[in-house]
C-alpha cells in the first residue's frame, strides 16, 4: 500500500470517528435534557494565589498574569464540528474582600450550569481554612436566594440531582445544606517554584 492510500483511509476513518462523536454530543441525556453547551466557572480564592495563570493555561494563553481587579469576566468559545461550547468565567480577584460579588455570577438562569473552583495557597496556613470558609459561606448564601427564586419544579430537580450526587457518601447523609454546585478546589502546590514578574 503506498503513502497516499495509507492517508485517505486514515482520512475516511477519522472522518467515521467525528461523525460518530457528533452523534454522542448530539444524543440527550439520560434525563431527556439536552446536551449543555453554555459552562459558567467561578474561581475564587486566597489572593496572588495563581487563579489568572489557571485562567490563563484553560483558554491556552501565554500571557503575564496580572492582578484582579475585584471581579473580572472571560467569554470562551470553543467549537467542535457543528458544536459551540461556551463557557463564561468569572475570576474574583481581592481574597475574601469582594465576596458579595458572588451574586452576580451566581444567579437563578445559569445556577445548574455553574462550578465553582476555590484556589487555596498553602504557603499561607493562616488564611486557608478562613479564606476557604468565608467564600463558602459566601457562595452558599447566594445560591440559596439564587434557588428561592426557581419555581418549585426547579428546585425539586436541583435536590434529586444533588441526593443523587452525593448517595454514595453515607457519611454526608446527615448534613443540614449542601451547596448544589459542583465545587472543585485547588491547592497552590507549586507556587514555591514559580516566579512572577511583578
Amino acid at each position: 500500500m503506498d503513502m497516499w492510500a495509507m492517508a485517505k483511509e486514515k482520512l475516511q476513518e477519522n472522518a467515521v470517528k467525528t461523525a460518530t462523536l457528533d452523534e454522542k454530543m448530539d444524543e440527550r441525556t439520560s434525563e431527556g435534557a439536552p446536551r449543555k453547551t453554555t459552562t459558567h466557572i467561578v474561581i475564587c480564592g486566597v489572593s496572588q494565589s495563581g487563579k489568572s495563570v489557571l485562567v490563563n493555561k484553560f483558554l491556552d494563553r501565554n500571557e503575564e498574569p496580572k492582578e484582579t481587579t475585584a471581579l473580572e469576566y472571560i467569554y470562551a468559545r470553543r467549537t467542535r464540528g457543528n458544536h459551540k461550547d461556551v463557557c463564561h468565567i468569572w475570576e474574583l480577584g481581592g481574597g475574601t474582600k469582594f465576596a458579595q460579588l458572588l451574586a452576580i455570577p451566581l444567579v437563578r438562569r445559569n445556577i445548574e450550569a455553574t462550578s465553582l473552583a476555590v484556589v487555596l495557597d498553602l504557603t499561607r496556613p493562616n488564611e486557608l481554612w478562613i479564606t476557604m470558609e468565608q467564600l463558602l459561606t459566601t457562595a452558599g448564601q447566594v445560591i440559596e436566594s439564587a434557588m428561592k427564586e426557581l419555581d418549585q419544579h426547579g428546585r425539586d430537580a436541583m435536590k434529586t440531582r444533588l441526593n443523587a450526587r452525593i448517595s454514595e457518601y453515607k457519611h454526608e447523609e446527615n448534613r443540614k445544606s449542601v451547596i448544589p454546585n459542583r465545587i472543585l478546589s485547588v491547592v497552590d502546590l507549586a507556587r514555591p517554584l514559580v516566579t512572577y514578574k511583578r
